[in-house]
């Protein structure tokens, strides 16, 4: 395995905990494989035999390897040990494969799309006038961005994240908060998806009007769900083609 030299900007521990952790998510290393010995990732990297040591006590508790005596560095089984907040980071580290970070991205999609219609069926009952108008003045500052060029697809991804905010507010619930915050990593984290979340912004906005249009109306939940359900699909359907089209061309440009 050939691994980068460090970037000036990070710390050496910092890089290595990158570099490798990338590598075992992108399935260079398999399951129960053994890294490299302490003292030959030191002389890989260019650092100490310290250095190398905080980098593998990070990668421990991030549950990425585990080490026992007389037995060295073994990868863990990532389904089995890894945080829901190292996704940002997998959908990253699998970047150069847009298959597989298509199809990351995709179960992603499908989780995010599941909590959102069931916290809309929670709240919609409580959602005061002054909430839509809330939600209506949010939407119409994503609606400016439009007229901005290139789209500034950053400040899109910030306003879209203040939207979830303010419906996520409605009522309070901290795991779901935390949730969240590990979806909205995600799209800050990875320019590409910026550009295939935000690529047609008008399709953003319609499918924002249509949930508020359907949470505004007196259907029954059935009906509801299914509305915002085809209203999510469609974009997350679009949203994928998109990233993995964005991802084919940036390899081919590389």
């Amino acid at each position: 395995m050939v691994f980068s030299k460090p970037i000036t900007d990070r710390t050496l521990v910092d890089h290595m905990v990158r570099e490798i952790t990338f590598a075992i998510l992108r399935n260079d290393y398999k399951i129960q494989q053994q890294l490299p010995t302490i003292r030959d990732l030191a002389e890989q990297f260019g650092v100490t035999v310290a250095t190398a040591q905080r980098a593998l006590s990070r990668l421990e508790a991030m549950g990425l390897v585990f080490s026992r005596q007389g037995s060295g560095i073994k990868v863990c089984d990532l389904t089995e040990s890894i945080s829901f907040g190292l996704l940002p980071i997998w959908v990253q580290a699998l970047c150069k494969d847009e298959i597989a970070a298509s199809k990351l991205l995709a179960e992603v999609l499908e989780v995010r799309r599941a909590l959102a219609i069931s916290f809309l069926l929670t709240v919609r009952k409580s959602l005061l006038a002054s909430d839509y108008q809330l939600l209506e003045s949010l939407l119409n500052k994503f609606t400016a961005l439009i007229e901005t060029k290139p789209l500034p697809y950053l400040q899109m991804a910030e306003t879209d994240i203040a939207i979830t905010r303010a419906f996520v507010r409605q009522k309070p619930n901290t795991a779901l908060t935390l949730i969240y915050n590990v979806f909205e990593q995600l799209i800050l984290s990875i320019p590409a998806l910026q550009h295939a979340l935000y690529a047609h912004p008008e399709e953003n906005i319609a499918g924002y009007q249509n949930v508020m249009t359907a949470l505004a109306s007196d259907t029954d939940d059935a009906t509801l769900y299914t509305s915002v359900q085809q209203a999510f699909q469609h974009i997350d359907a679009l949203t994928i083609e998109r990233f993995r089209n964005i991802l084919r061309q940036e390899k081919h440009q590389s």
